[in-house]
């Protein structure tokens, strides 16, 4: 087998992907350095070795057989890595999306909703590894030799694996199978996650869900030990920090972006949540001195 195989499906709209399949297989253990920001869901399985990864700002420590799943604008950057054996599977919206009233192998559903998630990844037996390495075998059986329904057939093949990974997680996280409708928090993170540039005032997502901004409120701090308020700014703030850390806009074009119509209200928004202007968070100078601690603060281990 190659060191490194890359299978891709090009986007004919564009100059983008629909697709990717990746795997490494390295002889020595190597560092990998890769920063992992794009348009595209992505699934890393770190399959043999270890590493030290920050995703939105936490870092995890990993050893072999975790997946991590990464919705897109999540930002995956490699502080420490020894990879013998991996894979990356990598796909647009417009490839692979499903929606459903449940969700939980939809794109924004248990696997790649994870803005509120503590650890986005599972970890694999022995007899679930076998049973994910067959569908990362049908994948690049299917792209090495492509037939009739190609695209329908990867498609497939992707579905099994996400809904593997979906039971799993749930399993992993204690999260029980929903056999009815959606829960409110449920509703409510999805239409955050869809609104929070535009929609800031916790009664805006209220008369969308058809209740009272107190019953919201109430309901959603039995369910979630936040408020809605609470849950709106920290999805600003992530957003605010990603484009901070890692785009190329200004400030005052960021707060304008995220929907804030005065740049120095936008900055004393983000001061109050970070203890530091927004300036500041993005100078690459305070980030090498601030990060250790940062990570200090923020690592989970994944056993």
């Amino acid at each position: 087998m190659k060191p490194v195989n890359i299978y891709k499906i090009p986007d004919p709209s564009d100059d983008g992907l629909l697709f990717k399949l990746c795997s490494v297989n390295f002889d020595k253990a190597c560092v990998i350095k890769d920063q992992i920001q794009s348009n595209l869901f992505n699934i890393i399985w770190i399959k043999n070795g270890k590493g030290r990864y920050k995703i939105d700002f936490k870092t995890y420590e990993a050893e072999d057989d975790t997946i991590f799943f990464l919705t897109p604008g999540q930002v995956l950057e490699v502080e420490d890595e020894a990879i013998r054996q991996g894979y990356r599977v990598a796909f647009a919206r417009d490839f692979y999306y499903l929606e459903s009233e449940i969700g939980e192998v939809a794109c924004n559903g248990l696997l790649f909703n994870n803005v509120y998630e503590t650890a986005p990844c599972i970890r694999l037996s022995v007899a679930d590894k076998r049973t994910f390495e067959r569908s990362v075998e049908n994948l690049f059986e299917e792209l090495e030799n492509p037939g009739d329904s190609h695209h329908e057939l990867i498609i497939n093949y992707l579905n099994v694996f996400l809904i593997q990974a979906a039971r799993l997680k749930r399993e992993q996280s204690g999260v029980q199978k929903k056999f009815k409708k959606q829960s409110l928090l449920d509703k409510f993170s999805r239409l955050v996650e869809q609104h929070f540039r535009a929609k800031h005032a916790v009664s805006e997502y209220a008369d969308i869900l058809n209740v009272s901004p107190k019953t919201l409120s109430k309901r959603l701090q039995a369910e979630y030990a936040q408020t809605p308020s609470e849950v709106i700014q920290s999805r600003l703030m992530l957003e605010a920090k990603r484009l901070l850390r890692f785009g190329e806009s200004s400030v005052k074009e960021i707060a304008y972006e995220l929907g804030f119509e005065d740049p120095a209200y936008f900055t004393r928004f983000f001061k109050k949540h970070s203890s530091v202007c927004p300036t500041l968070f993005a100078q690459k100078e305070w980030w090498e001195s601030n990060e250790a601690e940062m990570n200090l603060r923020a690592t989970t281990l994944i056993h």
